[in-house]
């Protein structure tokens, strides 16, 4: 963990505490249920896909559960998405973990430091890789999931921060909105570069994960 020499409030020893305690949780994760993660995120999307329920999500609990992490440490979006991607529950945890990037980029704007990397972002990118091949599968059902955070975040202030000031991480922002914006304005082109994604990531996932 890469910290920057600075004076920082007891609020944010706290934060930096619970950083410790929730990177360990994170790293608890075993060899077989990261090579379980990225196995079950190609059989469910398949045949969630097959019977119209690629685009399943639980709005009134994740909602909730946003609320309350909202007053919280951002690698708590993180961990709460781990656990719903260990649960298949990939849509919910794409939603916390899409989330929880504009939050960590408050949180880094306020202060001036990166505040998590390390074991935070080796989680980071498994759940990166397996939501975003989950998405992938249905590109109507990517855009609305990176609606539904939008539309949260614009309604919603990050109270954990209610005592500084921060910027809007327009750049992350941005970015869903232009995922949006292409696969809207460009469903045909948008509909098979999803699709060679998921597919080469398909390849990769089996050829690595599925003799083990």
């Amino acid at each position: 963990m890469r910290i920057k020499n600075k004076v920082v409030s007891k609020s944010k020893n706290f934060g930096l505490l619970l950083f410790v305690l929730i990177s360990f949780q994170l790293k608890a994760q075993t060899d077989q249920e990261l090579v379980n993660g990225y196995r079950n995120v190609i059989i469910q999307s398949d045949s969630l896909l097959k019977i119209g329920k690629i685009s399943n999500f639980n709005k009134e609990e994740v909602i909730s559960l946003a609320r309350k992490l909202d007053s919280q440490y951002p690698l708590q979006y993180l961990s709460n998405s781990l656990k719903y991607l260990n649960q298949k529950k990939y849509n919910e945890s794409a939603f916390l973990y899409f989330l929880g990037k504009i939050r960590k980029k408050e949180l880094d704007k306020s202060n001036g430091f990166n505040n998590y990397d390390g074991v935070g972002g080796d989680a980071d990118n498994f759940i990166n890789e397996v939501v975003v091949t989950y998405l992938a599968s249905d590109g109507d059902n990517y855009k609305d999931i990176l609606k539904k955070v939008i539309t949260y975040y614009e309604r919603n202030s990050y109270t954990y921060l209610k005592n500084n000031k921060s910027e809007k991480p327009s750049e992350e922002l941005n970015e869903y909105k232009k995922i949006i914006d292409r696969i809207e304005s460009e469903p045909e082109k948008s509909k098979q570069d999803l699709k060679e994604f998921r597919d080469d990531m398909a390849t990769k996932i089996k050829e690595y994960f599925f003799q083990q």
